[in-house]
């Protein structure tokens, strides 16, 4: 049962402060972010945390013990995970138990590319809020009984209809796994000056295997606010000039302990896009790598890529700085880095930063059709983009020329798991009279199976409310949700241009990448 006088005080003092507060910027925005979502999730996720750097939400607090884990444990399964905005308007269909089983394969992942609500849902949201906190003032002011049955209902249906982030829905989905998973979130959104979603990033980690400890650097910089993560400081002190501003979205730090073995992730989503500010471009050639034109950078650095190497180099040079500067000598770079692993450029870069390696060099990010142009077949993948890049002579737990590989939920073990419940088309083609295109016919069963998808997700919306004019009301439109779901998730799948949209739309356009890492000893 909810504790209704912690719901009263917490909706009448914090929540209209949610709606109404003038927010200072993605900072104060991500706090009433955080606080909110501890008021609606009410424990259901366990202890949340509500830091300026970070948000922490786990049920397991305290109980990880590093005798256990190593006894029981020889290694530490680590990897990142690009998730593709799960939440968004434009991801509305993301299976998140799907997501959580392939997350559910390792013990801490890098999760890039969250977002808090944004668009339709952001406004629903606070549409909800504001009704909520109303409606409970009414109630207040007119001495309702708040203990009676028709209150209590009433309270909990406009609390259902609070539309959690992605990142909270793949949360729920991990702890039915195990409930000892956990999230650690950066605490502000960013991104690059024209991207419309601004992204966070986080760590999912299972915590009766890995412990989230102190970074010290962050502590440094940001003191309680930043003890468990935080963005770097883009300063001179660090960097030795001036490089504000050149990021389009930091690496988040974090640093965890598995066993004897204790490390620093800086989990990364590299700019995709060079920014179209000349004097930003200009700022980035010249404190990046001391030229004007990129021309002159070197070879496999084009105008596309050179702000895509100029945040590489920093986090490089940030990682040296660490490393002189602290104890912790385990860093590891991971995430999309938006690189092939056989540019040019890479060979210049590891000049200059001696002992790193990239590991991973198959594809990693999605192609949407069965093949390219050039008749090439693309089995669902394109370019070589997910990377760990470390110093494995330094970080020798993780050393070796096969512990970094991909997870390939396209033509793998998981797609089965995938396929069962999602895919209808058979391999057999025809030339559509009516749609006067080749496309491909529905398999065995394939019509009752669309049926039946159509028919889970119309329930899972059609009792959904949304305010309009102070009142709850059915918040969709059934037949035009109910389109847009065929279109996007089975459509797609009849042709070959859109043969693997679906895999987009219900998991990512990603593949995970992982590595093994021996928890028996720290060479710090």
């Amino acid at each position: 049962m909810v504790n209704l006088f912690r719901v009263l005080v917490l909706s009448t003092f914090l929540l209209p402060n949610l709606v109404h507060a003038e927010l200072d910027g993605a900072t104060e925005s991500e706090i009433e972010t955080c606080r909110q979502l501890k008021v609606f999730l009410d424990g259901n996720v366990g202890e949340v945390e509500c830091q300026s750097e970070y948000q922490i939400y786990s049920k397991f607090v305290g109980k990880y013990s590093r005798s256990k884990v190593k006894s029981k444990y020889n290694q530490v399964r680590i990897a990142a995970f690009n998730l593709f905005k799960p939440g968004a308007t434009q991801t509305e269909y993301k299976d998140h138990q799907l997501v959580a089983q392939i997350i559910d394969h390792w013990d801490v992942v890098a999760a890039v590319e969250l977002t808090s609500n944004n668009g339709l849902s952001k406004r629903h949201n606070e549409g909800i809020v504001e009704y909520y906190t109303s409606r409970l003032a009414q109630m207040t002011e007119q001495g309702a009984d708040l203990s009676a049955s028709v209150t209590r209902n009433e309270l909990a249906l406009i609390r259902e209809q609070f539309d959690f982030p992605g990142y909270i829905e793949v949360l729920k989905e991990l702890q039915k796994l195990d409930a000892s998973w956990s999230l650690v979130l950066s605490g502000k959104q960013e991104g690059s000056e024209n991207s419309t979603v601004k992204e966070l990033t986080g760590f999912y980690y299972r915590s009766s295997v890995v412990d989230l400890k102190a970074t010290q650097y962050c502590r440094d910089k940001y003191g309680r606010n930043g003890k468990y993560g935080c963005l770097p400081v883009l300063d001179e002190k660090t960097f030795g000039r001036d490089v504000d501003g050149l990021f389009s979205r930091r690496p988040f730090l974090a640093t965890f302990e598995s066993g004897e073995f204790d490390f620093t992730l800086l989990s990364t989503h590299v700019i995709h896009n060079t920014p179209s500010d000349e004097d930003l471009q200009k700022k980035i050639l010249r404190n990046v790598y001391g030229v004007e034109d990129y021309k002159d950078i070197g070879p496999g650095v084009t105008q596309l890529k050179f702000a895509r190497f100029a945040e590489v180099r920093l986090m490089a040079e940030l990682v040296e700085y660490l490393k002189k500067s602290y104890y912790e000598q385990d860093y590891i770079i991971l995430g999309d880095f938006n690189l092939e692993s056989t540019n040019d450029y890479w060979e210049t870069f590891f000049n200059d930063f001696r002992g790193l390696e990239l590991k991973i060099e198959g594809a990693t990010s999605m192609a949407l059709g069965k093949s390219l142009s050039d008749g090439t077949i693309t089995h669902g993948t394109k370019s070589n983009y997910d990377h760990f890049l470390f110093d494995p002579n330094e970080t020798r737990n993780c050393k070796g020329s096969n512990t970094a590989k991909i997870f390939n939920f396209i033509e793998g073990d998981f797609s089965k798991l995938i396929n069962r419940r999602y895919l209808v088309r058979s391999n057999a083609k025809y030339q559509s009279q009516t749609r006067d295109v080749e496309m491909y016919r529905l398999k065995a069963g394939g019509r009752e199976k669309v049926e039946n998808l159509v028919d889970n997700y119309t329930r899972s919306i059609q009792n959904k409310l949304t305010v309009k004019n102070n009142k709850l009301v059915p918040r969709f439109d059934m037949e035009e949700s109910q389109k847009e779901f065929y279109d996007r998730v089975i459509d797609s799948q009849l042709f070959d241009k859109t043969y693997y949209n679906y895999l987009k739309e219900v998991i990512s356009d990603h593949l995970p990448i992982y590595m093994n890492c021996s928890n028996q000893y720290d060479n710090d």
